[in-house]
């Protein structure tokens, strides 16, 4: 089953915004077809790109481009996250493409599965095995939509984690769960990189991905204050993981025993974010101590 919490921290976000690749702290290219199989930053689109040619990935990398980052260190029963929004050209019938994400360890090997934006196989979100289609468990079919939000949810296991795995059109949509044996799936596979990929047949394609963010999570309920600071009128800023559409109260105390809610109510940062920066209080002189907690509504 699913487990929902609030995002605790993005281990890793970008927005694709930014000038040249190399700027993106924490994200490696594992790219060995250059050129024909490739990515780049498309400064105009805010995107990164990418290209194949006869790239399958069926059973062998077969020189498809990969752009990874290292995945979380968490504790055993903890839950980390991967969401990337993708889209590409529906054509099926001429070229087949799915484009995503999967877990893998070293530049070079493929993973053993792979959540992606699936032209060859329909129009949908879907799950599949590189190499064995196992599993292979696919989405409704996604109509005149150009590209998908995806997500996945491991929760570390020890020798073999649990993921699961959702979709959405819309930034707006709630996620929608794949079914069936990806609710729960168990894999021992190594995970200790986030790729995200394109493949294809011979006719060839291309994707487009608009963000990539990876996290870990807490319990849903439980905010928590990331970080504190005055600002320059001496008020007092603070910083706490927040989910968008969710709405929060500041208490504050002098003593830790007796806490006050301060007035009104702060709404959270617009998705992507998942920490929400506000100012809530200007102490005065005389006040030396003061503590802050943080509450959903």
């Amino acid at each position: 089953m699913s487990i929902s919490g609030v995002l605790l921290a993005a281990d890793f976000h970008t927005d694709f915004d930014e000038s040249t690749f190399a700027e993106i702290t924490g994200l490696s290219k594992d790219s060995p077809g250059a050129p024909s199989q490739d990515f780049s930053l498309n400064t105009a689109t805010g995107t990164l790109d990418f290209v194949t040619v006869n790239a399958d990935m069926w059973g062998a990398r077969n020189n498809a481009p990969m752009a990874w980052v290292s995945s979380p260190t968490v504790s055993l029963g903890e839950t980390w996250f991967v969401e990337t929004y993708v889209t590409m050209e529906k054509d099926g019938s001429n070229t087949r493409e799915v484009a995503g994400f999967g877990f893998y360890g070293a530049d070079g090997s493929i993973p053993d599965v792979g959540l992606g934006l699936d032209d060859w196989n329909g129009w949908n979100a879907r799950l599949q095995g590189f190499g064995d289609n196992n599993p292979n468990v696919g989405g409704v079919d996604l109509g005149a939509a150009p590209g998908v939000f995806l997500r996945s949810e491991i929760t570390e296991g020890g020798v073999t984690d649990t993921y699961n795995f959702f979709y959405k059109v819309n930034a707006g949509d709630a996620w929608t769960q794949l079914g069936g044996i990806a609710t729960d799936f168990q894999a021992s596979s190594v995970n200790s990189r986030v790729g995200i990929f394109l493949k294809s047949n011979n006719g060839g394609g291309g994707a487009q991905f608009d963000f990539l963010t990876v996290g870990t999570l807490i319990p849903q309920g439980n905010p928590a204050v990331t970080a504190i600071s005055f600002t320059d009128a001496d008020a007092i800023e603070l910083s706490w993981t927040s989910i968008p559409g969710n709405r929060y109260s500041v208490e504050v105390s002098t003593n830790l025993d007796d806490w006050t809610t301060l007035a009104g109510t702060f709404d959270a940062a617009a998705s992507p974010a998942i920490l929400t920066k506000v100012v809530v209080d200007t102490p005065t002189a005389d006040e030396t101590v003061k503590y802050y907690r943080v509450r959903i509504e």
